[in-house]
């Protein structure tokens, strides 16, 4: 924004001094001096072409600002989600490890009482040791969010943050057409570009300028004319635009920037549009998913595992049912999620 005054502004006037050394110690002779201070006065019109192109591009900037507050925000919540992820993943690992003992203890006594061979008690014990190392690397993952985090805050890698909260329940999602729009009308990118569109715009007025001279007025005083009433002189001097050809090219370069700045709008436009249709696409689907395993896949997984349960405890079934029904529950679970995106 400080540009916007600095290229407005006029050059600064110039002041000139000349004297003649031989007249300085003649008798009866004044002392030959001339003095002249001048100003550049560019063609009407320039200077507020040039404060609208710094207003423009300042705009652009402003919205580059706007960019970089969505990118925190994107990191900051992507960072959430990870750190909610991983408690997770890390209170279901817990909670399958105690279920692993249990079976255990289950598998030493049948196999105490000879109902059970001791391979079940070995497989329950093989499985709840990858567990255990499993939640090492849960908690490696947990500092590296943890650090992830705090890098966004500004703060030490190893500063404490609290749990994380329950997350609200989905809300309902605007229609897509509303999306797009909103994405289009609102976005700072989009509104960057047409900021610096609204700048290469000014560029052509410029260049179209160019074809107008510039003046330069000026006022002084010379001692050396021998009358006073032709001492003292104003004037006023242009410069000659005679090279059309360079005149001509620039102008050609700005309409092309113009052109330019147009075509890469539309094609933000139609990126943005379809990253919002993808991402709706992605949301949608997620939502559908979540409701299906909330209704039905955790719940039929939880009662599966029970009934297997209750059959190897009764001996109405095998170790490898029991195993394959803890199998299913932890796929249908976020720990496995967790050990595909954390």
């Amino acid at each position: 924004q400080n540009r916007i005054e600095q290229v407005s502004a006029l050059d600064d006037p110039m002041l000139s001094y000349t004297f003649a050394p031989e007249t300085r110690n003649l008798n009866g002779q004044d002392f030959g001096q001339k003095i002249q201070l001048s100003q550049k006065l560019p063609w009407f019109g320039k200077l507020d072409l040039r404060g609208d192109n710094a207003r423009f591009k300042a705009k652009a900037s402003q919205e580059n600002i706007g960019l970089m507050r969505l990118q925190l925000i994107e990191a900051s919540a992507s960072a959430f989600a990870d750190w909610y992820l991983i408690h997770e993943a890390i209170r279901i690992n817990l909670v399958n490890q105690d279920l692993w003992r249990e079976f255990r203890a289950i598998a030493e006594l049948k196999y105490s009482t000879g109902r059970a061979s001791k391979q079940n008690a070995l497989r329950a014990e093989v499985e709840q040791t990858l567990l255990e190392h499993q939640a090492i690397v849960l908690q490696r993952k947990k500092s590296n969010i943890l650090v992830q985090l705090n890098t966004l805050l500004n703060r030490a890698p190893d500063e404490i943050i609290a749990p994380p909260a329950d997350l609200p329940e989905p809300q309902s999602l605007p229609t897509v057409a509303r999306l797009r729009q909103m994405a289009l009308q609102m976005h700072p990118e989009i509104k960057a570009l047409l900021a610096l569109k609204q700048a290469s715009d000014t560029q052509v007025k410029l260049a179209e300028r160019n074809y107008y001279p510039d003046f330069n007025v000026n006022a002084g005083y010379n001692s050396l004319w021998n009358q006073d009433e032709k001492r003292f002189t104003v004037g006023v001097g242009i410069n000659i635009p005679i090279g059309q050809s360079k005149r001509d090219a620039r102008l050609s370069e700005k309409r092309a920037r113009f052109l330019q700045m147009k075509w890469e709008i539309t094609e933000k436009r139609i990126a943005i549009a379809a990253a919002v249709q993808r991402t709706y696409n992605r949301v949608d689907e997620s939502r559908h998913v979540l409701k299906l395993y909330k209704i039905k896949l955790i719940p039929l997984a939880e009662e599966n595992l029970h009934a297997a349960k209750a059959d190897y405890q009764s001996g109405k079934g095998g170790f490898l049912d029991l195993v394959s029904a803890e199998k299913n529950l932890i796929l249908t679970t976020p720990c496995y999620v967790g050990k595909t995106c954390c």
